[in-house]
């Protein structure tokens, strides 16, 4: 059983609506990173999981810093966790090359903050699953916390990074009558394409292969 509910967790009005709003993806959402809380998870299994989440994470980190005026009102240095991902893969065997040459999701940058907001909260929503998740690999896939790193980012302040996202939402809710329904609308289409990048297995598994297959 993997937690998503943490103690002085604080769900506020934005992030009540945006998971709402999203719960029909919820399932195909965590379903791979759900597939791995087995007994006999393989190494390539998680390699294969880490392809696909850079590949999608990294397209929305690089279309939040081209929307216009978003870096300005976040500090998205805080808040990209992409590089964690080539980290791990490299310490799981990937040469840097194979890493650079994993497939990558089309993604435009964003009209306005809105927009951005509303795709951030897909992946942020992802890291209430990563406690338990990193718990699980470490012991079943390779004792070491080096492999890590990516589900490994947000430890010891979860509750605080949840809750500050669920403060920079409301702020921008309440700037602009309109701001709330550009979020939900971008927060629905993050996950239609995030689900559609997921389900791309095939392409992850050849990417993969190679480094990974034990």
């Amino acid at each position: 059983m993997i937690c998503t509910r943490y103690a002085g967790m604080h769900e506020t009005a934005m992030l009540t609506k945006l998971n709402m709003e999203t719960r029909p993806y919820h399932c195909d959402l965590d379903g791979p990173w759900l597939e791995l809380v087995v007994p006999h998870v393989s190494r390539h299994q998680y390699v294969e999981q880490l392809s696909r989440v850079l590949g999608f994470e990294s397209a929305v980190e690089a279309a939040l810093a081209y929307t216009p005026g978003f870096a300005g009102s976040i500090k998205l240095r805080d808040w990209a966790r992409s590089s964690f991902i080539a980290k791990d893969l490299m310490a799981l065997g990937m040469p840097a090359g194979g890493v650079a040459q994993l497939p990558q999701c089309s993604i435009e940058p964003f009209a306005n903050s809105n927009e951005a907001l509303g795709w951030m909260f897909v992946l942020e929503r992802a890291t209430l699953l990563h406690d338990g998740l990193r718990w699980h690999i470490e012991e079943r896939v390779q004792r070491s916390p080096y492999v890590c790193s990516y589900l490994a980012a947000n430890e010891g302040k979860d509750v605080t990074r949840w809750n500050e996202f669920g403060e920079i939402l409301e702020r921008a809710a309440q700037q602009q009558p309109q701001a709330a329904d550009e979020m939900v609308r971008a927060a629905r289409h993050a996950c239609r394409r995030a689900c559609e990048w997921y389900q791309q297995r095939e392409q992850a598994l050849r990417s993969v292969d190679e480094y990974a297959r034990t």
